[in-house]
C-alpha cells in the first residue's frame, strides 16, 4: 500500500508540469494569446513543449494583430 500511495505521488508530481501545458492550450484563444508558460520548469522535454507552445502562442498573436488591422 505504501509503495502504491508513493508511486501515485511521484506520477501525479511528474506530470504537472505536462497538467499546465495542457491547461495554457485550453485557455489559449482570441483574448487570450497573451498567455505563455515559463520555459525553466519541469523535465527537458517539457521545457521544449514550452517553448514550442509560446512560439506558436507569439505567432497567432501577430496574425490575429495583422488580421484586426485590415478589418
Amino acid at each position: 500500500v505504501a509503495n502504491a500511495l508513493y508511486s501515485w505521488m511521484v506520477v501525479t508530481r511528474g506530470v504537472a508540469p505536462l497538467r499546465r501545458v495542457a491547461a495554457a492550450a485550453e485557455r489559449l484563444g482570441e483574448r487570450h494569446l497573451d498567455e505563455r508558460l515559463p520555459t525553466d520548469q519541469g523535465p527537458a522535454e517539457i521545457r521544449a513543449v514550452s517553448v514550442a507552445f509560446n512560439a506558436m502562442a507569439a505567432r497567432l498573436g501577430d496574425g490575429m494583430t495583422r488580421l484586426a488591422q485590415y478589418g
